[in-house]
């Protein structure tokens, strides 16, 4: 058993040894290669991948209101915004939308097409564009279908889920951060009283 492993091993070191004496069935198997490419595009269906592009900011309240207790990371805000985008409920709703999988939701049920759906779609970081201090990023939403128009629809609306989770996000925030002001203001009325 060691001498087979060792010849096989002595084999390897000698690539033109193998080339000289396995040069028809390499020849054969490129051929096919070759021959087999130009057939496999043509039967395989073309897949499309739409892109878009997202700006999610952070909200920043003049320190001179209020000390900031934590440091807001846009790459934090990013990961909750996606993880609302992502989740089964809003990949439920783009399903039936725009009426994907219907053979899947049928045969399988929607759990399997929501999991089409999510292998299908990513968000990640725009790697190139970078703002100072890190308030803000770009984040790169892509879909893959085998339909054109249904690619960019798809992503354009998991685009908009996106946009509108970081829109409900800001206001939340604006809408604490008010009710904060007014209770200081209160506050600050009573004690100069």
């Amino acid at each position: 058993d060691e001498a087979r492993q060792s010849s096989a091993f002595d084999s390897l070191r000698d690539p033109l040894g193998i080339l000289r004496r396995r040069w028809r069935p390499m020849l054969f198997v490129m051929l096919a290669c070759l021959a087999a490419t130009p057939l496999a595009l043509w039967l395989l269906p073309p897949v499309y991948v739409a892109r878009a592009s997202v700006l999610i900011a952070t909200q920043k309240l003049s320190e001179s209101f209020v000390r900031p207790t934590i440091q807001e990371d846009a790459t934090e805000r990013i990961n909750a915004l996606t993880s609302q985008v992502l989740s089964r409920q809003s990949l439920t709703e783009v399903i039936e939308q725009f009426d994907l999988y219907p053979e899947l939701r049928a045969a399988e049920g929607m759990d399997d097409a929501v999991a089409a759906l999510a292998g299908k779609v990513s968000i990640e970081l725009d790697p190139g564009i970078r703002s100072p201090g890190e308030r803000a990023r770009i984040v790169l939403v892509f879909f893959s279908d085998q339909q054109a128009t249904r690619a960019a629809d798809v992503t354009n609306e998991i685009a908009h889920r996106l946009t509108l989770a970081g829109m409900r996000l800001r206001s939340e925030q604006a809408r604490v951060t008010t009710e904060f002001l007014r209770r200081e203001l209160e506050s600050a009325e009573v004690a100069l009283r």
